[in-house]
């Protein structure tokens, strides 16, 4: 609320702390096993205006810091799955982690939470999440002597769930401009239908992806690439934010070199495109709008990362 930007590199298991301007205040943390130590943090949530969370899946706890940084207590993390970055959020004093559960051949998507005010008394909570009419996620994986590899398919639609600070849960396909407004245990508050054409997917970025270290590195594998599981166009979202005064932020696919949020209001009334040329999101870190401004980490021609802050004029 302060307007401070608080950053973690995952790399160096520090959080840097900016002033509102953007002046470095204090970094705190590093690697280790102790407190206020991470092994390979991954992402952050807060619990309250004043009490900040460190996700530390390879660690196996989270840690609770105070907003300037000083550490406070670690909870033990007692999930086994670990993920590139942290998918989930907080609500009622439980951090929820997106996961799966097998039951033979299929898997069904949930959140798994853990009590973050009494861990040593509670088990791991289980929550069922609304499954789509659709893949949840389309892939290309190749098995080898030497191991395997798994990559999602270029431009597919995946489902997108988002819980915000409320408790509540937005959730859609991103094969169809639809949004869903719920409980986190199911009821229906609201949907959210939008008229809009998904955007064609361009030659050039095809070819990019072909040309890239993943799709080389499959093929090289073994791997057979079947282009004609590529879709035509991309999805019509890939990620929900909700800020501080309850307007929805929708992700869009943009062409490269561009962010695009379609941004809807308190009374589900959608108010229109918003695109910023010139800025490439990191799909990865998950934007945060609050006191005016739009706080998103963007990365330039040589994959550098930056922390973009913009005014938001209604």
């Amino acid at each position: 609320g302060e307007g401070r930007i608080f950053a973690l590199d995952r790399m160096a298991n520090e959080l840097r702390i900016f002033s509102p301007e953007g002046d470095h205040i204090r970094t705190v943390g590093q690697a280790g096993g102790g407190p206020g130590e991470y092994q390979n943090a991954n992402g952050l949530s807060w619990l309250s205006g004043d009490s900040l969370l460190v996700v530390d899946q390879r660690g196996g706890r989270y840690s609770v810091l105070e907003k300037d940084g000083e550490f406070v207590r670690s909870v033990p993390r007692k999930l086994t799955f670990y993920g590139w970055n942290f998918r989930g959020g907080v609500a009622d004093g439980r951090v929820y982690e997106l996961s799966s559960v097998r039951d033979g051949e299929d898997r069904t998507l949930v959140f798994l939470g853990t009590d973050l005010t009494v861990p040593e008394l509670s088990s791991v909570d289980t929550v069922l999440l609304p499954q789509p009419n659709a893949p949840p996620y389309e892939s290309f994986s190749v098995r080898t002597d030497r191991g395997g590899m798994t990559m999602g398919v270029p431009f597919a639609p995946n489902v997108v769930y988002h819980l915000d600070s409320t408790g509540d849960l937005w959730h859609g396909h991103g094969g169809e401009f639809k949004v869903f407004h719920t409980t986190l245990f199911g009821d229906t508050i609201s949907e959210i239908l939008i008229g809009a054409q998904a955007s064609p997917v361009a030659e050039e970025e095809l070819d990019e992806w072909l040309a890239g270290p993943a799709a080389q590195r499959f093929v090289e594998m073994g791997g057979e690439l079947d282009l004609s599981r590529i879709p035509d166009v991309k999805p019509f979202f890939d990620a929900f934010f909700l800020d501080s005064r309850g307007f929805l932020w929708v992700s869009v696919p943009a062409a490269p070199g561009e962010t695009v949020f379609a941004v809807v209001g308190p009374s589900g009334r959608y108010l229109g495109r918003l695109t910023i040329p010139g800025v490439e999101r990191d799909l990865s870190v998950a934007p945060v709008v609050r006191n005016g401004r739009l706080y998103m980490v963007a990365t330039d021609k040589f994959d550098v990362q930056h922390i973009r802050v913009f005014r938001i004029e209604e």
